[in-house]
């Protein structure tokens, strides 16, 4: 008999692909004379992710398909 495989574990699930540049937010944030913890590029992903999909459907309930400013 053929051995079974063993299952692979499962990787952690990211909210979404990184849009932030997290050395430049780091350079920032010692600029402002404070550290950074190695959680807030994802959690600032997070917060980009949820601001452009709101933003979306702000644009989208307004009859446009393009997203401005205003919508965010």
């Amino acid at each position: 008999m053929a051995k079974k495989k063993k299952a692979k574990p499962k990787a952690k699930k990211q909210a979404a692909e990184p849009l932030i540049l997290t050395a430049r937010v780091k350079k920032l944030v010692n600029s402002l004379g404070c550290k950074m913890s190695g959680e807030v590029p994802a959690a600032l992903n997070d917060l980009v992710v949820q601001a452009v999909k709101a933003g979306v459907k702000r644009a989208k309930g307004n009859g446009r398909s393009t997203l401005r400013p205003v919508d965010l």
